[in-house]
């Protein structure tokens, strides 16, 4: 019912113009001029505002667990290892985990949401789905678990540094797009960049 409201609204105001438009090409007064500037300034707000009054999906991850295991040792040990002076040459898994939210922050339902992942990181885990018919009311949350994990070598603290560094320079161009519409079937876009965090709001 909204939607053919609006389209009602938009139709009669095209239809006014187009009225006001012959009105002046007939007389050249200043009436119909007002009208047409009048009636083409309210038909702008009305498009402005049905992209205005939009579902806004937002997305926020949060670190929830971080950590390194050996699974072997490499070739590149001395044959006789002096434990607790030599540092042994390993093989290690390293992880981050994380808790993804997205939450619809508006005071409309987001329909049709298709969740895309733009360079994600090889050997990266995604644990949660919206359903393509699945409706997020106003404020609801969905929570996803990511977890991204990388195989490297080296003593135990470059597996330290690699843990502390390789998070950013796995995720630099690690993006989320969200697709969804509103209850018109008009299209909407958030695109979401991993490592600064920031919600871009799109149209279509």
């Amino acid at each position: 019912m909204n939607f053919l409201a609006q389209t009602i609204s938009i139709i009669i105001q095209v239809i006014l113009l187009v009225l006001s438009i012959v009105w002046y090409r007939q007389d050249y007064e200043i009436e119909p001029l007002i009208g047409i500037i009048t009636l083409c300034g309210s038909s702008i707000i009305s498009l402005l505002m049905r992209f205005v009054k939009r579902p806004k999906m937002q997305l926020y991850h949060v670190k929830t667990h971080y950590g390194r295991w050996t699974t072997g040792l490499t070739k590149n040990n001395p044959q006789v290892i002096r434990l607790g002076i030599d540092k042994i040459d390993q093989y290690w898994d390293l992880e981050w985990d994380y808790n993804l939210e997205i939450r619809n922050n508006s005071s409309f339902t987001a329909y049709n949401i298709v969740v895309e992942y733009n360079n994600i990181p090889e050997k990266t885990i995604v644990k949660g789905e919206i359903g393509k018919i699945e409706p997020v009311q106003s404020h609801d949350m969905r929570e996803f678990k990511i977890k991204v994990t990388q195989s490297v070598e080296g003593n135990h603290i470059e597996a330290d540094n690699y843990l502390k560094q390789n998070e950013g320079v796995l995720t630099k161009d690690f993006t989320i797009t969200l697709k969804y519409t509103d209850e018109n079937g008009i299209r909407f876009r958030t695109k979401y960049f991993w490592l600064s965090q920031k919600n871009e709001f799109l149209i279509f």
